[in-house]
């Protein structure tokens, strides 16, 4: 008998390989992704991580010696994940069978991180980073806040992105006290939806100061009997991915301090692990070893020095003077921001190397002097101090004992969550709406929260028009994949569903879980809604990632956005094909206006079967007050005989410098338009018509109030047109409605509009509004408010000629009922 052998081709994928390839990045994400849904999870192993592998340091280390020499946990195995393996304490601990160490990022380190049971970090995981749910992820942070943290730091957007995410999938999140975990829940956005429990528990490094060989540790720092121990902690300057290098006038003020010295004083420097690479020599002799511990080193110390550093909350158990070293207060203060009043700190604050040594030499009566401050900063932040912080978690991790009031749970279960994405977040209407739905709806009931794409500084004055209830999220890190998942998301992102794309069955929906998981962790939601509706990559998160109600906004007749041509091309045709393909996957389809949805049933019939229960009219919401605020809010100022709005004014000493709007004239009759300088829009085909209007009259102005990619363009019509000296263009302006207010008429001459938002806000300011007779305006611009006008040259010039003749005065808009109309509807279809 002879026996054939049958070899089974293993499947290659190709693209992939070459997508992995592409850099650093993609090759972590996909070595994360394989051992995530491969690699099984040993029960008895933790893995630690210090400051993203900076070392065996801070709380990580201090729980890990606690278990290590507790004989009840010999059975556990330990992974130290670290940057340098030849450091001095990975050789100390190294040969030990039960403890091994993975280089930091390395494909090893994946694999134990997602094959151990309990992951305990003093900091971040990586972006790629996803607890599996049968991981417990301990987060012990790393300092009592007294500079601002999260979205309080005063700098670039979403700084805190990272330690965001990693919140939402910690399962315990360790504290000192209460204000500590309440400032970093409320500073990260996740107050109030944290899936984890706060343990109010005490930090395990804080069991240091208790149980260190005290006398043991002088030795080795050579610190004689009769010398007072003097610490140095100066907090990290810069922000991430930019810590400024600060060795330099550290080591200036340093050297001054050394200097002027008490002779019974020695010096111990000890600089914050991210300042660590910039260390001379000179700082290096002053330096407590790396691997003395600086909770260790506070056990010794006598006096500290800090400034900003949270040190001194750890430092207060030992009821010593406690000096604050504020050379740069003022400059600190503006460029990142405090929390803490340092006129009420537990000791005195010195803005100069003389002031500190001569505290220093009063060291007495600073601590009688300080002594009930010192006593209420205890009551309040060093309530859990007592040594016995390793042994409250080991207990909490090991064997489900705690006291319920110090380990709690802290969201709010009673809300349905929404969670949203809206687009680029750039000045359009997508965006106002959000912002408008932020400040009415119903915080009792719902809680909102947006994700974000893109958040450069330019965005920033629209995240903060959001109602601060509004829960903003980051977003950091990419999709990662599996070798068979990657063509077919390609092609589902490109082509979307069908036979040029990715069929139904192929569709990679795993894909879209994970990424749920990856940037929400154990955060769950409702509803899912994308309201933009423009981008594939969120249509298909949206669709698949499994929220249990998908919803969709439709803001425009979708297939007229699909044919618009620009510059003669379709730019919007590929993309919108492929969303339409996945609009059956959605629970629900909102038009903006009762016209829009019309429109969309008929355009999209062929497209998509979506029956008639799944389409809803949802108006968008306004935010009358603020309007009516902002139009009689606005800085005026007169120069030359002429009156100016200025947003972008300095005023020093002797000089006054703005850039401003000259303010329309009363006896000049004045048009308006405010949108966006696109096609859509339709300025172009408004100026000509403004030149018929400025050929019958010589008073008229007319004021174009925004930006965009056709601003030159513009700008070449209104000259071929002479019209300079009656056409305004002002640029975006963050506060239209004061220009408005100052308005005689409204025009909207958009080709197309989802609802015509600007029309709206223009009727609650009481303005007459002419527009095209388009859809949006269509489904509520009545003559009383204004008329609509043929999509034309001579439509819009004929009715801006009439209002020249005859200053027609609308009626007075009902806001408050057209408000109420729009909510109710809102919350209609999220109900359904």
């Amino acid at each position: 008998m002879f026996w054939k052998k049958i070899l089974k081709k293993e499947q290659t994928y190709p693209e992939f390989e070459s997508f992995m390839r592409t850099n650093n990045e993609t090759q972590t994400r996909s070595w994360f992704v394989k051992y995530y849904e491969n690699e099984r999870v040993v029960e008895n192993r933790i893995f630690y991580e210090s400051f993203q592998g900076a070392g065996m340091t801070d709380s990580p280390y201090a729980f890990f010696l606690y278990v290590l020499k507790d004989k009840r946990y010999s059975e556990f195995q330990h992974i130290w994940a670290v940057k340098d393996l030849e450091h001095p304490l990975v050789k100390k601990y190294e040969k030990e069978q039960n403890i091994k160490f993975v280089e930091y990022n390395s494909e090893e380190y994946i694999k134990a991180l997602c094959g151990s049971k309990y992951l305990i970090s003093n900091n971040t995981f990586l972006e790629y980073f996803i607890k599996k749910d049968d991981q417990v992820y301990v987060n012990t942070w790393h300092g009592t806040p007294i500079k601002t943290l999260g979205k309080d730091i005063k700098g670039s957007l979403g700084q805190h992105r990272n330690l965001q995410r990693n919140l939402l999938h910690c399962d315990y999140f360790i504290n000192p006290n209460k204000y500590t975990a309440d400032i970093l829940l409320k500073s990260c956005d996740v107050d109030g939806a944290f899936p984890g429990k706060v343990a109010d528990i005490g930090y395990p490094r804080e069991d240091w100061i208790f149980n260190t060989e005290k006398e043991q540790l002088k030795d080795r720092l050579g610190i004689e009997k009769d010398k007072r121990a003097v610490l140095y902690a100066p907090t990290w300057r810069g922000e991430l991915g930019n810590v400024s290098n600060m060795s330099m006038d550290v080591l200036k003020r340093v050297g001054e301090l050394k200097a002027g010295l008490p002779d019974d004083c020695v010096l111990l420097l000890k600089l914050h692990h991210m300042m660590n690479r910039y260390l001379t020599e000179d700082l290096k002799k002053l330096s407590i070893p790396e691997d003395v511990e600086i909770n260790q080193a506070l056990s010794i110390t006598d006096v500290l020095i800090t400034d900003y550093s949270s040190v001194f909350f750890d430092y207060m158990v030992t009821g010593k003077p406690i000096l604050f070293y504020a050379y740069d207060l003022e400059t600190y203060e503006n460029d990142r921001g405090l929390y803490v009043d340092m006129n009420k700190l537990p000791g005195p604050v010195c803005r100069s190397t003389k002031e500190l040594i001569d505290a220093l030499a009063d060291c007495e009566s600073i601590k009688e002097k300080y002594n009930d401050t010192y006593n209420a900063y205890l009551k309040e932040y060093s309530y859990n101090d007592d040594g016995r912080a390793c042994e409250r978690l080991a207990d909490l991790l090991f064997h489900d004992k705690y006291d319920k009031e110090k380990v709690y749970s802290e969201m709010d279960q009673s809300k349905a969550r929404i969670l949203s994405y809206a687009g680029a977040f750039i000045n359009n209407g997508i965006t106002n709406s959000i912002i408008n739905l932020s400040r009415n709806i119903d915080y009792s009931k719902y809680d909102i929260y947006l994700i974000l794409d893109k958040y450069d500084d330019a965005k920033r004055h629209n995240i903060e028009r959001l109602d601060p209830r509004v829960k903003v999220f980051y977003k950091i890190g990419n999709y990662g994949f599996l070798p068979e998942e990657y063509m077919p998301y390609l092609r589902l992102i490109s082509d979307g569903i069908g036979k040029q794309g990715c069929k139904p069955e192929e569709i990679p929906v795993k894909v879209f879980e994970r990424e749920k998981k990856r940037l929400f962790g154990n955060l769950n939601f409702q509803h899912g809604i994308d309201y933009s509706g423009y981008t594939m990559s969120w249509v298909c998160f949206f669709a698949y990632a499994g929220f249990p109600d998908k919803i969709i906004y439709q803001h425009n007749d979708m297939k007229q956005e699909m044919n618009r041509v620009v510059n003669g091309r379709k730019p919007l045709e590929q993309r919108l094909k492929t969303i339409f393909t996945a609009y059956d996957c959605f629970d629900k389809l909102v038009s903006v206006s009762e016209s829009v949805e019309a429109a969309n049933k008929i355009s999209l019939a062929e497209t998509t079967k979506t029956g008639q229960d799944k389409t809803f009219i949802v108006e968008n919401t306004l935010d009358p007050a603020n309007i009516k605020n902002m139009a009689e809010t606005g800085f005026e100022y007169t120069y030359s005989g002429k009156n100016y709005f200025s947003e972008n004014y300095n005023i020093t000493k002797n000089r006054f410098e703005f850039e401003g709007v000259e303010m329309p004239k009363p006896e000049d009759i004045n048009f308006v338009c405010i949108a966006r300088l696109s096609w859509e829009k339709g300025q172009k085909k408004l100026i000509q018509a403004f030149e018929k209007v400025n050929s019958r009259f010589s008073n008229v102005k007319l004021y174009l109030i925004g930006d965009g990619p056709l601003r030159i363009d513009i700008q070449n019509e209104i000259r071929r047109l002479n019209l300079e000296d009656n056409v305004v263009m002002t640029g975006h302006v963050a506060n239209p409605f004061y220009l408005l207010n100052h308005m005689d008429c409204f025009v909207l001459s958009s080709n197309h509009e989802g609802q015509g938002l600007a029309v709206l806000e223009a009727m609650v300011v009481g303005k007459y509004c002419i527009s095209t007779d388009i859809d949006g305006p269509r489904s509520f611009l009545k003559p009383q408010y204004g008329e609509l006008v043929e999509n034309s040259v001579d439509g819009l010039a004929n009715a801006m000629i009439s209002f020249a003749e005859h200053k027609k005065v609308p009626e007075v808009f009902d806001y408050d009922n057209y408000n109420y109309q729009a909510l109710t509807a809102f919350y209609k279809m999220i109900e359904a």
